[in-house]
């Protein structure tokens, strides 16, 4: 499978791909690359580019290098998952159709896996269904090819920028799941009880148990979740329950 290359792009050289077994079979032909990709790793947002096609692969490094990303190439959706590790700042873009697993495929993959990070993909087919699946399935963008450098790297930007706000956005209630996955299943049930403003007596009443071993639930549950009051105990609940779904780890 082939890209239509944007008007005026070239393929880079060899020294500029960043095919990590290509690096390890001949470190001294791409060790300035293997040094280029361990250089900034914390400071520059990522880019993952999954496509079987070569120029295509050597074409986007050049893009997104000259944009002032972070690139990493792979030929196949298994060379990316065996690959892959999870980093700050970074987007997915890969080919719909590709021998072996294609695009959809190694998006459902990644879902299956846990694994969130956002996902562009292209293809040179307008199949209108199956961009609709993928887009149902949390891809950022379903881009029809030939395109523009300027409208995937803009897309990646958007991409990267609101997965970062989601990030921060879930950060809170990540926070308050944790502190409140110490519980039993008594203690949780207990909690929200109180959290419902419910006295110790009113729980006793409702759960067969005695006001006292509610007061104890009661100092282990505000010890275990690290809050200081019942107060504080409903907001920590109330913001765990944000979402219906646990928002993936950033």
């Amino acid at each position: 499978m082939s890209l239509m290359l944007p008007r005026g792009s070239s393929a880079p050289g060899p020294l500029e791909t960043t095919d990590e077994h290509s690096v390890r079979r001949q470190p001294e032909k791409f060790g300035k690359v293997a040094k280029d990709i361990r250089k900034n790793t914390d400071d520059m947002p990522v880019v993952y580019v999954v496509d079987d096609d070569e120029m295509v692969r050597k074409s986007l490094y050049r893009v997104f290098r000259s944009a002032g990303f972070e690139v990493h190439c792979f030929g196949s959706a298994l060379e990316f998952l065996e690959n892959y590790r999870p980093c700050g700042d970074a987007c997915l873009i890969l080919d719909l159709r590709m021998p072996g697993i294609g695009g959809l495929e190694l998006q459902e993959r990644l879902a299956q896996l846990g694994i969130s990070i956002p996902i562009i993909l292209y293809t040179g087919n307008a199949d209108v269904p199956v961009a609709v699946r993928a887009m149902k399935a949390g891809a950022f963008n379903v881009i029809e090819k030939p395109f523009s450098d300027d409208l995937l790297i803009e897309q990646v930007r958007l991409a990267i920028a609101q997965e970062r706000s989601r990030r921060r956005r879930s950060a809170p209630v990540l926070a308050a799941r944790q502190a409140l996955a110490a519980l039993t299943d008594r203690e949780r049930e207990v909690a929200e009880l109180l959290a419902d403003g419910l006295s110790a007596r009113q729980i006793g009443e409702r759960l067969a148990i005695s006001p006292r071993t509610v007061e104890t639930h009661r100092e282990r549950i505000l010890d275990k979740a690290r809050v200081g009051s019942t107060e504080e105990l409903a907001k920590l609940l109330a913001v765990a329950d944000l979402f219906d779904e646990t928002p993936d780890s950033p």
